[in-house]
């Protein structure tokens, strides 16, 4: 049970209603994001529309960064889990566990990433999830920064901190408010993942 009562669509000013649910038609958006975003309500959204301007500025913000800072699908969800395991976020690993698989990722890879076993990843996405770990808890230094660097280009590093540091500001106010999953955790180990 969240700490607050989750808004709901008749809460917020009627322009802004629809945010509690999706972006866009289903058909307009990425398949990945297909079943999470089909009309259904989600709680991060819900807890957000407490405060209808915050939430208008979140969806832009992050809809933005999502869909036009140029990471590759694979990229920008090893990213979202790595913060979601590193936080201990079941909400965002469960939607983010959905996505990844929808976008390609092997279930194998998810599980790694729950597990952190970087082994089974390539030098340079292992990498990446080391920079991701170490930017949230402010410990990048100069050899990790080269290591990544290797790998991937400024811009996409920009965007990995920009990403990474949006999905920390989510798990961290999702956590204080206590806001639950819409249904049955999908597992670290994706043990309930859908079919």
């Amino acid at each position: 049970m969240a700490r607050m009562r989750l808004a709901e669509r008749s809460d917020l000013p009627d322009e802004h209603q629809h945010l509690i649910a999706a972006f866009r038609e289903p058909a307009d958006l990425a398949p990945e994001y297909r079943h999470l975003m089909s009309g259904a309500e989600r709680n991060v959204y819900a807890a957000f529309g407490r405060n209808p301007p915050a939430l208008v500025a979140f969806r832009e913000f992050a809809g933005s960064l999502w869909n036009d800072a140029d990471l590759d699908p694979r990229t920008r969800e090893l990213v979202i889990l790595r913060v979601a395991r590193e936080l201990d976020s079941r909400y965002v690993w469960h939607q983010h566990g959905r996505i990844a698989l929808s976008a390609g990722l092997p279930a194998d890879d998810i599980r790694a990433v729950g597990a952190n076993a970087l082994e089974r990843f390539d030098e340079g996405e292992a990498a990446l999830l080391s920079y991701v770990r170490a930017y949230l808890i402010g410990a990048v230094d100069d050899d990790l920064h080269d290591r990544v660097s290797a790998h991937y280009d400024d811009g996409t590093l920009v965007a990995v901190g920009m990403l990474a540091g949006t999905y920390a500001t989510i798990v961290r106010s999702m956590q204080a408010l206590d806001v639950p999953i819409e249904e049955g955790f999908i597992g670290w180990d994706l043990a309930n993942a859908p079919e």
